[in-house]
Formats: C-alpha cells, sequence, structure tokens
C-alpha cells in the first residue's frame, strides 16, 4: 500500500515538473525577444486581408479553431494530403469549408523573411493571426500566449482572454451559448 501511495507521488511530481517545464517557455513576449519583426508583420497581413474581405476575420478564427479541435493546437490542419496521409485540411467536415489557408501562406512566407528563417511556428501563426482577425473586427485583445511546438510535441495551452466586446453586441438570446460569449 505505501508503496503504491509512494508510486503514485512521483508519478504526480514528474507530471508537475514537465508542466511547469513546459509552461515556462511559454509567454505572450516571447517572439518579442526572438523576432521582433514577427507580430507585427503578422498583424499587417491579416488587417489587410480582413480590410479586403470582412468575412475573413471569421475564417481565420474558425481555421484556428478547426486545428486545436481534432489533435490539440498543433497546426496539423495546415498539412496537405498525400496517398499516406489522410489530412484535416481535406477531412469531410473541412474540405471545402475552412478558409484562410492562403493567408496564412502568406504570413508564413513574410515571417520566416523578417525573422530571417523559419523561428515562428505555424501553431503560433494560427493563434496570432486568429487574436489578430478577431481585433481588426473590432473586439480588442490584449494576449496569446505564443512558443508552441508544431505537430509532434504540441505544447496545448493558449490564453486567447482578455477581449473585450463591441459595446453594441448583442447578448445572445439562447442561454446554451452563454458560455461561449465573452463578458464586460
Amino acid at each position: 500500500m505505501a508503496s503504491r501511495s509512494m508510486m503514485y507521488l512521483r508519478v504526480l511530481i514528474m507530471v508537475a515538473l514537465a508542466t511547469a517545464a513546459f509552461s515556462a517557455n511559454l509567454s505572450p513576449t516571447f517572439y518579442n525577444k526572438v523576432c521582433p519583426q514577427a507580430l507585427p508583420t503578422i498583424k499587417k497581413i491579416v488587417e489587410e486581408a480582413v480590410k479586403k474581405e470582412t468575412r475573413m476575420g471569421a475564417s481565420l478564427l474558425r481555421l484556428h479553431f478547426h486545428d486545436c479541435f481534432v489533435n490539440g493546437c498543433d497546426a496539423s490542419i495546415l498539412l496537405d494530403r498525400t496517398s499516406s496521409f489522410l489530412s484535416e485540411k481535406t477531412a469531410p467536415p473541412n474540405n471545402n469549408s475552412v478558409r484562410g489557408f492562403n493567408v496564412v501562406d502568406k504570413i508564413k512566407s513574410a515571417v520566416d523573411k523578417a525573422c530571417g528563417g523559419p523561428v515562428v511556428s505555424c501553431a503560433d501563426i494560427l493563434a496570432v493571426a486568429a487574436r489578430d482577425s478577431v481585433v481588426a473586427v473590432g473586439i480588442k485583445c490584449s494576449s496569446v500566449t505564443t512558443r508552441w511546438a508544431n505537430m509532434e510535441g504540441a505544447i496545448r495551452e493558449e490564453r486567447l482572454d482578455h477581449c473585450e466586446q463591441d459595446p453594441g453586441y448583442r447578448q445572445p438570446s439562447l442561454p446554451i451559448f452563454e458560455p461561449f460569449h465573452t463578458h464586460q
């Protein structure tokens, strides 16, 4: 009995230490040090895309949602289908439905150029683009936790909080939707 308790304690400590180690690398200001041009580059391209087509704001947010929904926020939705791999991008719920891939491709190219190489993960690009797309349509957001790994070993934490809705926004009429809306 005592050895079983010690085993559980050891496992709990290992999980706590692993969580602390991974979380220590997450920071809303990570790219300020590594590549100060990264976030402004993402913001500029998102704003241009939303200005050109307002609906793109919702599309980028939805793209991030669909990425996180399946296997966590690992940018796997951006992977193309191959003969041996069925991608999320072309899965029945997403095929010809999820949009914004061209904007993300443009962001990735511009950020890699601005940073001198592939410094910013695709998962971070999706998270920041989702935040910036929400801001571009008039909702104020202040932080997104970045420094995610792509695909294998993805750290599945995010902070898309501190958002304020437009004062003219009408609250949902159905109570079931209440948890999905921000409040002032």
